[in-house]
């Protein structure tokens, strides 16, 4: 026996006599800061596990990346509460951070080296591909079935999608069904930008094409954007998001729609049957299941979230830790690069919408709450909760951007991405800790930086 199950959001799992490879499970709550909800929540993380313990199998799990819709804390925290043996694998990262994470849950991890055929079963393999953002695809050859799953990675050209074939050191003979994203994934402009979100609608949609051009997938499952922006401030960016309709109604993607097929949770595909007939005959069912959902998003019944004010002292404590860190891990270097407006940077002023409090955010002076007036344009307006928890996350610019929680002058997104650059650079390693990483990072950006202005 060998199955195809899809459970939820970018979560499905592959199983054969003896084992059961399960990817990206996120089954309950919320994600990047309840700023993400699932379309769909009628499955539980004790239902999953249930299954899996109930097989009696070997049991692996495969997490793209850190995201939390990909990386579900509530998950692993019911995984060890119910005390089940599991084999993770993750890709191999400069910071080791969520490797050490599920170590110290008790869980046995796999580092997995890029383009490496791990063998987790009889003729069932799995291999890993790091990708640009800290994420990662994965080619799985289930009793001579290839499953090639490239979730949130960005694959939008012949070219990208030619370089990843040209990284995996065997021959990939065939790619029977392809999981890709279908829809938008990140702040797309503030609420009157509706053409930048369509636009952006669009092009994810086109990506599509070159990777059916080049992967050749003999059928393709759209999926990793089964979710819908939960907060009161960012709810506007699911109205022109990507559903089945523009899918199906797409004319860039007329040649290959006889092969695109959509499921819904729970579903199954015995992949010892002509899986490509039972995919098609389902995918109405799962169609209309998902209109269903994406009708009561459109029509604001879905569930909201709130986060709680924090107060200003609450905010000035985090983001004095944070120019702490981030200078001292850098070696000052973003104070340097402010102080000469090295590549643009600048300190921000921000307003607290909330609190009715602007400040100040500089890696050379600090935290500072500054005046202002009611028609001042402001870098970013933001509530306070939000500010507090992108300056004491790791992540936190990484969350709040993809959240999309936050209003800016939209020519200031650059500006921020600059200024937020060191704390993603930090998360992901560069540190003086790490001297050949950080280089390395150096050199490049400098490399980039002067063949843009040369170009």
């Amino acid at each position: 026996m060998k199955i195809l199950k899809f459970l939820n959001h970018s979560s499905y799992l592959l199983e054969n006599n003896d084992t059961i490879l399960l990817q990206d499970p996120w089954f309950e709550g919320t994600a990047f800061n309840k700023g993400w909800a699932l379309l769909y929540g009628g499955i539980s993380n004790l239902e999953v596990i249930n299954y899996l313990k109930d097989s009696r199998k070997r049991i692996f799990i495969w997490i793209s990346h850190e995201h939390s819709d990909h990386l579900s804390i509530p998950f692993i925290n019911e995984l060890e509460k119910q005390h089940l043996k599991v084999n993770f694998f993750y890709q191999k990262t400069i910071d080791k951070r969520v490797i050490k994470y599920l170590i110290k849950k008790n869980f046995y991890v796999t580092e997995a080296k890029d383009g490496k055929r791990y063998p987790i079963g009889k003729d069932f393999t799995l291999t890993t591909l790091s990708h640009l953002g800290g994420d990662s695809l994965n080619y799985v050859d289930i009793e001579g079935i290839g499953i090639l799953n490239i979730n949130d990675c960005v694959i939008k050209t012949n070219t990208d999608a030619i370089k990843v074939l040209k990284r995996i050191p065997f021959s990939i003979d065939n790619i029977d069904i392809l999981f890709t994203q279908f829809g938008y994934a990140n702040w797309i402009g503030n609420e009157k930008e509706k053409q930048l979100r369509l636009d952006s609608a669009l092009e994810k949609i086109d990506r599509i094409l070159p990777q059916n051009k080049i992967f050749r997938p003999k059928s393709i499952i759209p999926f990793a954007s089964f979710v819908y922006f939960s907060k009161k401030e960012n709810y506007y960016l699911n109205l022109e998001q990507n559903g089945i309709a523009e899918v199906r109604n797409s004319k860039k993607l007329k040649n290959c729609q006889e092969k695109i097929h959509f499921m819904k949770p729970n579903q199954e595909i015995d992949l010892d049957q002509d899986f490509k007939t039972a995919l098609k005959m389902n995918s109405a069912h799962a169609e209309e299941f998902w209109e269903n959902k994406i009708h009561d998003l459109i029509n604001y019944k879905l569930k909201t979230y709130k986060v709680k004010s924090k107060e200003i002292n609450n905010i000035k404590t985090a983001a004095e830790e944070y120019f702490r860190k981030i200078n001292t891990e850098a070696v000052f270097m973003p104070a340097l690069f402010e102080l000469f407006g090295i590549f643009g940077t600048k300190s921000l002023r921000v307003f607290i919408y909330d609190l009715h409090t602007a400040v100040s955010l500089s890696y050379l002076t600090g935290f500072r709450i500054i005046k202002y007036d009611k028609s001042e344009i402001f870098d970013l307006k933001i509530q306070s909760n939000e500010l507090w928890y992108t300056l004491n996350k790791e992540f936190g610019w990484n969350t709040l951007f993809i959240s999309g929680v936050f209003k800016i002058n939209s020519s200031a997104i650059n500006k921020l991405h600059s200024f937020f650059n060191w704390q993603s650079q930090i998360k992901n390693g560069f540190s003086y800790k790490n001297p050949k990483h950080t280089l390395l990072v150096i050199s490049n950006f400098l490399y980039r930086k002067i063949k843009f202005q040369f170009s």
